[in-house]
């Protein structure tokens, strides 16, 4: 794929002008509604109070909102130091030296799979400092050669001087943004300008930061090999996607609990589940076969980088580096520091074996003990019987202001009669445990089951009432009652 080999000074006269172009449309606009009122007193006698004053409160918004502000930068985590991770910062400065290039003054570790540079502080970017954040998940993720050439990758934005233009992009995006808040109790007229501009200036500016993408992949393949650039792309991107789920349905209910299992180490586990790796195989495959790159996103479709890595000449070594993680000196204490720093709270340390036990334990409990008078008489064996009428079933346990689609319904069901049913099994000796990504699987001797998974399996038609039958006799739970 052929790129554009912009050079420093234009993209500089691209990001300048289009600077300028805001603020000198920004002073028109002010300068017109400002002339509005007075056009009207000098030339018509006359002075229509609403009008003057709608003027006047716009225009002022519009100088208001184009004032520079000064980069007020706030730590996105705990700042890493060479004396406690000399191993990373080994790989940092390594980077750094092969692309000629000054250390970053402050590294931080964040909670996100991604990595970045940046100018901050100062005002446009004078006086400003250069910071680089690494993602805890991004670090569990890759091998040490992948993160040598993500490292590279990062540095080639300072290389390409895209990082001094950072500044000029933020700040002007900011102002657009600032200005658009400022006129939204305004006419839509007015607004009207300003959201043309915005559009035209992020369609070039992305347009421009897309071709340092590509640029800096080319500096990171020419440090490591194409084949780890390629091979850690495709980790970032799968990880990417699968990230959230794992914040919202393994980690958060830790969180929010007052525990810390290991965060990046059960990342690693989630993506490993075999659910999750299909699915993340799934979409890796559908975006090689068909993604298409946003006018209006800051980075190519991976497709696209990956098209241009393949084009450049093979010069990788095989990789038998470790996970780039074993770089940290102490990873479970900058975890804790991390949560500590971002939810203002301390958090206890816990193991994702203990998870169930520590977190889960309880809230199935709660939601067993709020559904007591719901579920009374009910025994596993009982259950399909129940189901035969199941809004009868359901209207009492589905409590929401409105009706709840049917699905949502048969979840939060199945869901109560689980927790029900697994909470009277940890009482009768079963032992539970689970992983970030996996079943929650029930216990006793050799005997086991996956209530969670099973249940819902009986309301959604996937069992028939006899194989849950035959299923609860081999247990030797089908008495079990739930209340």
């Amino acid at each position: 794929m052929a790129k554009p080999k912009e050079s420093l000074v234009s993209r500089a006269i691209i990001a300048v002008l289009l600077y300028c172009g805001f603020y000198i449309l920004s002073l028109l606009i002010a300068g017109i509604l400002f002339f509005i009122p007075y056009a009207e007193w000098a030339y018509a006698g006359r002075l229509h109070f609403r009008l003057a004053f709608f003027c006047i409160i716009g225009a002022g918004a519009i100088l208001w909102a184009i004032i520079p502000r000064i980069d007020r930068f706030i730590p996105p985590g705990p700042r890493l130091y060479p004396e406690k991770d000399p191993q990373l910062f080994r790989e940092i400065a390594n980077a750094a030296q092969k692309l000629n290039q000054k250390m970053p003054v402050e590294v931080y570790f964040i909670p996100d799979v991604n990595a970045w540079v940046a100018e901050r502080g100062g005002l446009m970017g004078f006086g400003s400092r250069r910071v680089m954040g690494l993602g805890a998940p991004l670090l569990q993720i890759l091998s040490v050669t992948e993160l040598q050439g993500v490292l590279a990758h990062e540095f080639g934005h300072y290389y390409g001087g895209d990082t001094k233009l950072g500044p000029w992009i933020y700040k002007t995006r900011s102002t657009i943004e600032r200005t658009l808040q400022g006129l939204a109790g305004h006419s839509t007229f007015i607004q009207k300008p300003f959201i043309a501009y915005g559009n035209l200036f992020l369609r070039v500016t992305h347009a421009i930061s897309r071709r340092q993408e590509f640029k800096a992949d080319e500096l990171a393949a020419g440090y490591t090999g194409r084949n780890s650039m390629i091979s850690a792309l495709q980790k970032i991107f799968t990880a990417a996607e699968a990230y959230q789920s794992y914040w919202n349905d393994e980690l958060a209910p830790a969180l929010n609990a007052g525990f810390l299992p290991p965060y990046a180490g059960g990342f690693h586990i989630f993506l490993e589940a075999g659910s999750v790796k299909e699915a993340m195989t799934n979409l890796l495959t559908k975006e090689l076969e068909s993604g298409v790159t946003d006018p209006y996103a800051t980075h190519p479709a991976l497709k696209d980088r990956l098209k241009a890595l393949e084009a450049l000449s093979e010069n990788d070594a095989p990789d038998n580096s470790p996970s780039a993680v074993s770089l940290l000196g102490n990873l479970r204490e900058l975890e804790l520091e991390l949560f500590s720093h971002h939810l203002g709270a301390s958090l206890q340390p816990t193991s994702w074996e203990n998870v169930a036990h520590d977190v889960y334990r309880p809230r199935w409990a709660e939601i067993a003990q709020k559904q007591q008078s719901n579920l009374s008489g009910l025994t596993l064996k009982t259950l399909p019987e129940r189901l035969a009428d199941f809004d009868e079933f359901s209207g009492n346990i589905v409590r929401t202001s409105g009706e709840p689609l049917w699905e949502k319904r048969k979840s939060y069901a199945a869901l109560v009669v689980a927790a029900a049913a697994t909470t009277k099994l940890i009482e009768a000796g079963w032992e539970v445990k689970t992983d970030p990504g996996m079943d929650i699987v029930a216990h006793f001797g050799t005997k086991s089951w996956e209530p969670f998974t099973v249940v819902r399996k009986l309301f959604f038609g996937d069992m028939t009432p006899e194989e849950w039958q035959v299923t609860c006799n081999q247990l030797e739970i089908s008495d079990l009652a739930l209340t």
